[in-house]
Order: structure tokens, then C-alpha cells, then sequence
């Protein structure tokens, strides 16, 4: 039986909180997002509602690495502890709606860091801990029972929409733009 494979996205820009002039790393996800759970935690006084799972993310372990000093394999899966905290009450009503699939494919928007703790034998691990601010469902997944997911994805309507001819003749009916010339004049 052959694994499955995902299509994955993954960009990372490390940011600076202008209050604490601290680093962190802002990240933008598109993966797998499984075992999905809701919570309830004490959180400065009072109970919030939370969702954890587990966000797969393959063929972006360079990125990792570059971001969090980890030594990934370039061909390895990373595995990374997701939490909604702002955005948990809205993704456990999609959850309810779609019959709860035990996998989604989403975007997912936050902060990633390392998570480095002392097992019980005092060997240290560590993990990828992405703390999300918010996410969009990418389409519908069919969870391990066969249940099929009963939401729509999440989709944006511009108000007016203009056709590719009215650009240029350069513009593509895919959103880019043709450049004449060798890549080796591009600047990255």
C-alpha cells in the first residue's frame, strides 16, 4: 500500500515584537492537520475552549531547519504540535458541522518554536510547537470511517472580478505574469 501524499506549503519570515524587541518565527502552513482535539484549559483566570492536533508537513524540513536550528532530514515528515487558541471556537463548529474528521487539510497561520524537554530516562527531545493564530479549510477530507466531510471549503468571492483580457497581453489567465528573458536575470 502506498503512502499518500499531501500537497504542502510552508514560508516562514522571522519577526520582531516591537514592545519586547524579542524574535519570533511567523509561519504559514498549508498541511495534513490529524488527531484533532478540543480542550478546555485555565488560561489567566479564566477557562478557554482550545483545539490541538498534529500538523504534517513533508519536503519542507530545509525551511525548519533555517527557522528553528532543528536537523531535520530533507526528506523526512515533521510532525509539529498545533494549537488553536483565538480560533478554536470557530474551527470546532466546522468540526461538529463536517461529523468531525479525524484529518483536515488547512492553511494555518501562527507562531512555530522549538520544544525541547527532559524525558523520564533524562534524555532531551525536542518537537515543533505551532501556536495558530487562525486557519482556512482547504477542502473536504474523509476521515478513517469513511465519513465524509459535510462543510464546503473555505473560499473568499472577490466583490467584482475582472477577466485576463482587460490586462495586459502579458498576463496569464493564472495570475502571473510572463517575463520575456532567461531565469538568470531574475533576482533570486
Amino acid at each position: 500500500m502506498s503512502e499518500r501524499k499531501y500537497i504542502n506549503f510552508m514560508n516562514v519570515v522571522e519577526a520582531v515584537n516591537t514592545k519586547t524587541n524579542s524574535t519570533f518565527h511567523f509561519a504559514v502552513v498549508r498541511g495534513l492537520v490529524v488527531k484533532l482535539e478540543s480542550k478546555k484549559v485555565q488560561a489567566n483566570g479564566e477557562e478557554k475552549n482550545i483545539v490541538t492536533g498534529s500538523m504534517a508537513v513533508n519536503g519542507r524540513s530545509k525551511i525548519i531547519n533555517a527557522a528553528l536550528g532543528t536537523n531535520y532530514g530533507d526528506d523526512e515528515t515533521v510532525w509539529m504540535n498545533v494549537t488553536f487558541w483565538n480560533s478554536a471556537e470557530r474551527l470546532m463548529k466546522y468540526l461538529e458541522k463536517s461529523g468531525n474528521p479525524d484529518r483536515v487539510q488547512m492553511f494555518v497561520t501562527g507562531v512555530i518554536s522549538l520544544n525541547k524537554y527532559a524525558k523520564t530516562d533524562g534524555s532531551v527531545v525536542s518537537n515543533v510547537r505551532f501556536m495558530a493564530s487562525d486557519f482556512n479549510i482547504v477542502g473536504n477530507q474523509s476521515s478513517a470511517t469513511g465519513n465524509t466531510s459535510a462543510a464546503p471549503a473555505t473560499t473568499t468571492t472577490p466583490a467584482s472580478t475582472t477577466a485576463a483580457s482587460e490586462f495586459s497581453d502579458d498576463f496569464d489567465e493564472d495570475g502571473f505574469v510572463d517575463i520575456d528573458g532567461s531565469e538568470d536575470d531574475l533576482p533570486f
